[in-house]
């Protein structure tokens, strides 16, 4: 999560970083959908495990937006390899 931020920032120095996302390609949009429904899911998780210690339908429904989460990621890296190969 700190990485996505830190990734973020790089992007967008925090300024105006909210209307730059409705400028993004539809598949980058996704990826910020998938991360923003991971995180407050993850969230939702946690509360619920501190306070019961037991499984929730809830953390199966994190595990599978996250999966998908680290599909798109993967395809976005993919996508931009040359960036790395460059460094």
């Amino acid at each position: 999560m700190c990485l996505i931020i830190w990734h973020i920032f790089l992007h967008f120095q925090w300024k105006k970083w909210i209307t730059k996302f409705g400028k993004l390609k539809v598949p980058t949009r996704i990826l910020w959908w998938l991360y923003i429904l991971t995180f407050i899911s993850g969230a939702a998780t946690t509360i619920h495990w501190i306070g019961v210690k037991e499984h929730s339908a809830l953390g199966g429904v994190h595990g599978k937006i996250g999966f998908l989460m680290i599909a798109f990621a993967v395809g976005h890296t993919i996508k931009r390899i040359k960036f790395f190969r460059k460094k």
